[in-house]
């Protein structure tokens, strides 16, 4: 199974919507990713032709280089694809530290991120209520 990461276009929102799990619960989202679009700060992967993931970056967490989001199809979970699109995330970084935040509860996004060497520096309360967002930090240059 090959893995192709290339830059976002705007045509692939309807892909992006289509695989991220939050749109049907939060339609705010789908603006969102029009958004990241247009502003060319996504990330898609591919396999076989088919987006199976995308990933968002910025350079606006304390003005310092960090991961927004990131979104695998639930079928392409746990082939290794996260990685590679957190890899190729990295190399947009501007900053010589990559942050990256995921929710208490997500316990596979949190091996990810260890397994990559990122190290736990924190955590913000409040943004989702009863479960707290783990800051993770990674020197990439």
């Amino acid at each position: 199974m090959m893995t192709t990461i290339r830059r976002g276009k705007v045509a692939d929102a309807p892909e992006l919507k289509a695989l991220d799990t939050v749109v049907p619960r939060d339609p705010t989202r789908a603006e969102w990713i029009d958004r990241w679009l247009r502003e060319d700060t996504v990330l898609v992967a591919e396999v076989e032709g088919r987006i199976v993931g995308y990933g968002v970056f910025n350079h606006a967490f304390f003005h310092m280089s960090q991961v927004e989001m990131l979104m695998l199809h639930q079928e392409y979970r746990g082939r290794r694809i996260g990685e590679q699109l957190l890899a190729a995330l990295e190399e947009q970084a501007d900053t010589s530290k990559f942050f990256v935040t995921t929710n208490l509860t997500n316990y596979r996004m949190q091996r990810l991120l260890l397994r990559m060497g990122y190290a736990a520096c924190g955590y913000i309360d409040q943004l989702d209520p009863g479960d707290p967002e783990l800051v993770f930090v990674k020197r990439v240059k």
